[in-house]
């Protein structure tokens, strides 16, 4: 009986690695060509600090083990629009100027390519996928909203999201995040961070950065706020922030109230915040609500919601539910429900081995005792 189990065993234990291996989502080996003759691999390392320059002309192919279902981008600086080439497709990228950028793939090649249209591109990091699943780490965001919103979330710099935000984002409203910064000339590696924070908070449409720079010396002024005011030109501060209400037309305002102790930018941008949104209030009634927040008012998405309208929870969950799920997607429908169907059968087939492996093990135990007993 015990060879017969050890038989047994093995076997189920063989269909079990199979079934896993044929299921989970996977991330190919590939290799990346570049024809200016770099190595790549500094945008091959995982490490957003690391980025590899190409410049105008430059064409980039990767050469998959696999057919390629999705690649994953993360930009150093928004690159402006672009071309990727797969098979005999082509996909316009880069319209929508996102800093983390995935591009679903119908998985019909192996290779994909793509040439450098602007004068310079820097990338951080580059993934590739086959499969029909994508990693947890994959933002897949969608356009800036370009109808009024429930809620802006109004942060000055990186970090305001954890020490200000968090807890306070509806499940079930239209959240729109807007910076007062913009890192990218001077610390780029915050804007990744701005955006991994929100993309962990429940935030999936993409935040809009304010034209204010230059934030290493404003950080370290050590004038007073009126001060600041006198000298700041970050491309007219006063005007951007009341077009940033108009355009969204939030019915309520979060933003961070920095106090003694803050730097005298914090401080400045928060009365320029707030200065904005109450004038916003008295002349069209809208916002309705303003929330200026402490990083120790423990206020909660409830607290952000009470007496505002909102949607139907359930039916604007499922919407928004089916609505990621539309866009994680990286093969076609037919496809997926193939795979749904192949794996149905596996287990289908994998329940049956193991009632036939128990069924015979269980007869080998009867015909042992059997014969003990003659």
């Amino acid at each position: 009986m015990s060879r017969l189990f050890v038989i047994l065993i093995i076997g189920l234990f063989s269909i079990l690695a199979l079934f896993s291996f044929c299921t989970s989502a996977a991330e190919p080996e590939f290799t990346l060509l570049s024809t200016d003759g770099s190595d790549c691999h500094s945008i091959l390392d995982g490490d957003r600090t690391t980025s590899e320059p190409f410049y105008q002309g430059t064409e980039l192919t990767l050469q998959s083990q696999e057919p390629i279902t999705g690649i994953y981008i993360e930009w150093e600086s928004v690159p402006g629009e672009w071309t990727l080439f797969y098979g005999d497709s082509e996909v316009e990228c880069g319209k929508n100027g996102f800093l983390h950028e995935f591009i679903p793939l119908s998985g019909a090649g192996n290779t994909v390519s793509f040439r450098v249209s602007p004068n310079l591109i820097s990338i951080t990091d580059l993934y590739v996928f086959s499969g029909n699943e994508i990693p947890d780490f994959v933002q897949v965001w969608k356009k800036t909203w370009e109808e009024p919103v429930d809620v802006l979330f109004y942060g000055i710099s990186e970090g305001d999201e954890r020490s200000f935000f968090q807890g306070m984002v509806p499940e079930n409203a239209r959240v729109q995040a807007v910076y007062f910064l913009n890192h990218t000339d001077t610390e780029p590696w915050r804007n990744h961070e701005i955006l991994d924070a929100l993309w962990k908070m429940g935030f999936d449409h993409y935040p809009q950065f304010g034209g204010c720079y230059d934030y290493s010396y404003y950080t370290d002024f050590e004038g007073s706020p009126e001060d600041l005011a006198s000298i700041y030109k970050a491309d007219s501060a006063e005007e951007i922030l009341p077009w940033m209400i108009d355009r969204f037309q939030p019915q309520v305002i979060v933003f961070p109230l920095y106090g003694e102790g803050a730097s005298a930018l914090n401080r400045y941008a928060s009365r320029l915040i707030a200065n904005s949104a109450e004038s916003a209030q008295k002349t069209e009634g809208n916002p309705k609500k303003i929330l200026p927040v402490t990083d120790n008012s423990q206020l909660t998405a409830k607290d952000v919601m009470q007496g505002i309208y909102t949607y139907d929870q359930q039916t604007d969950k499922a919407v928004r539910e089916e609505q990621r799920e539309q866009l994680t997607r990286k093969v076609p429908a037919q496809d997926i429900e193939t795979d749904q169907k192949a794996g149905n059968s596996l287990k289908i087939l994998l329940f049956m081995i193991a009632a036939i492996i128990l069924f015979l093990i269980a007869a080998d135990l009867i015909i042992a005792r059997t014969r003990r007993y003659r």
